[in-house]
C-alpha cells in the first residue's frame, strides 16, 4: 500500500510538472493560466492613437459636446443651454480645458454622492429630495448629474460612430494594434491563457467590437451571460451598450429620476440601435467615488469582480492598462488589488505610471513589473 501511495504521489507531481511547464525535454505543452485585465481610459486612448482619429477626445469630455447630436431630432449641440441647461450654467462648455472639465465633473459628482449619502442615512428623506428635483427649479447639481450621465452616453455613442469598426477593420494601422494581435493569438490557441477576465471602466464598446471582429466568444458578466465563453467582461461603471429592458416608449426624459439607476436584472446589452431611448440610464460619471452612490447593478458587478480576483493563483497573470489612481478611484482599484494572491505575476502598462499606484503595487506584490508601452504583450 505504501509503494502504491508513493507511485501515486509521484505521478501527481509529474502531471503537475508537465501541466505547468512549457517544455519537458522535447515534449511541448501549453501553460494553462488565467489572465485578469484591468482596463482604464488608456486602453481606449491607445486605440485612438494607433489609428490616428483626431475627432475623439476621451480626456476632455466636454471638448466635443457641441458635435454630439440630440437623439430625438439629430440636431448637434447636446452640450448647450438648449439641451443641457444645468451643465451649461455650471460652466460645462466645449471650449474649456481638460482641467476645468474635470473640476466641474468632480463638483457635480461630489454633490450627487453627498445627496445619496444623506438619503442612505435618512431613507425617509428620499421622497422629499426628489420631489424638489423638477426642471427648472430642482436641485441644480442633481439635475446636472442626470444631464451629465445622459450626455456621456450619447457622447460615446457618437464616438462609436466616428470609430466605425466596419471601416477600421481594413485600416492597416488597426491591424498592427498590439491588443488586436494579442487577442488574435489567444483566439488561435497559441497563447498561454485558457481564460481571460476583464474589468473595464470604459463606457465605449471598442473592446467588444474587436472581440466580435476576431470571432471570440465573450459575455458581459451577470447581464449577457454565455457560460461557454472564454472571455468574461465586467463593466462596473456602465456602458453605452447597457439598456433598461423594461418597456418604454416616448421622449427622452432626463429629469425627475433617481440617480441610482435600474437593478441588475433589468439591464440588457445591445450593440446596435444605441440611441433608442430607455427608461433609465446606466452610466456612472467619472471623477467621483462610485461606491457612495448605490447603483445596485454596479455594486453587484464590483462584488463579482472581487470574487473572480480571489480565484487567481500564483501562476496567473494580472495586467493593468491605462488605469487612473486618482483619489476618487483608489478604493475601487484597491478592492481588486487586495483580493489578488501576492504572488501573481502583475504588470502595469502606462506611459506615465502614477507614482502612488506604482508604490502600492510594489508594496503588495512580489512579482510586479512596470512598462511604458504594450510591447510586453509579446506580439
Amino acid at each position: 500500500m505504501t509503494i502504491n501511495c508513493t507511485i501515486f504521489s509521484f505521478m501527481i507531481r509529474l502531471f503537475k510538472a508537465i501541466y505547468f511547464s512549457t517544455y519537458i525535454g522535447n515534449f511541448e505543452v501549453v501553460k494553462i493560466k488565467k489572465l485578469f485585465l484591468i482596463l482604464g481610459n488608456g486602453f481606449s486612448i491607445d486605440l485612438i492613437s494607433q489609428i490616428g482619429i483626431k475627432d475623439i477626445d476621451v480626456m476632455n469630455l466636454f471638448s466635443n459636446g457641441a458635435r454630439v447630436p440630440w437623439p430625438e431630432n439629430g440636431e448637434k449641440g447636446f452640450l448647450s443651454y438648449k439641451y443641457s441647461p444645468f451643465l451649461w450654467n455650471l460652466g460645462a462648455h466645449p471650449n474649456i480645458s481638460k482641467e476645468e472639465s474635470l473640476e466641474i465633473i468632480e463638483e457635480i459628482v461630489t454633490c450627487a454622492n453627498a445627496t445619496e449619502s444623506a438619503i442612505f442615512k435618512n431613507p425617509s428623506s428620499r421622497q422629499d429630495i426628489y420631489n424638489r428635483n423638477t426642471k427648472p427649479t430642482g436641485n441644480v447639481y442633481i439635475n446636472a448629474y442626470l444631464e451629465l450621465s445622459h450626455y456621456l452616453k450619447y457622447l460615446f455613442i457618437n464616438y462609436d460612430k466616428i470609430m466605425d469598426f466596419g471601416s477600421i477593420i481594413n485600416n492597416s494601422d488597426f491591424l498592427k494594434w498590439k491588443w488586436l494581435k494579442f487577442f488574435a493569438k489567444f483566439k488561435s490557441g497559441s497563447g498561454e491563457y485558457d481564460k481571460i477576465f476583464i474589468v473595464t471602466y470604459n463606457y465605449d464598446i471598442w473592446l467588444e467590437r474587436m472581440l466580435k471582429y476576431l470571432e471570440i466568444t465573450f459575455d458581459i458578466v451577470k447581464i449577457d451571460v454565455n457560460r461557454n465563453s472564454s472571455v468574461k467582461i465586467i463593466k462596473p461603471h456602465g456602458s453605452i451598450s447597457f439598456y433598461d429592458k423594461r418597456i418604454f416608449s416616448g421622449d427622452i426624459n432626463i429629469y425627475n429620476k433617481e440617480i441610482s439607476g435600474p437593478s441588475l436584472n433589468e439591464l440588457g446589452v445591445r450593440y446596435e440601435d444605441l440611441t433608442r431611448p430607455t427608461l433609465t440610464n446606466s452610466i456612472i460619471p467619472p471623477a467621483g467615488d462610485s461606491g457612495r452612490i448605490y447603483n445596485e447593478w454596479s455594486v453587484k458587478l464590483r462584488k463579482e469582480a472581487v470574487k473572480i480576483a480571489k480565484t487567481l493563483k500564483d501562476n496567473d497573470d494580472v495586467i493593468l492598462c491605462g488605469v487612473s489612481y486618482w483619489h476618487v478611484d483608489r478604493s475601487e482599484i484597491d478592492e481588486l488589488l487586495t483580493s489578488f494572491d501576492p504572488n501573481v505575476n502583475i504588470k502595469l502598462i502606462n506611459p506615465k505610471p502614477p507614482k502612488t499606484l506604482n508604490a502600492v503595487l510594489t508594496s503588495l506584490f512580489n512579482n510586479y513589473q512596470c512598462y511604458t508601452d504594450t510591447d510586453i504583450l509579446g506580439v
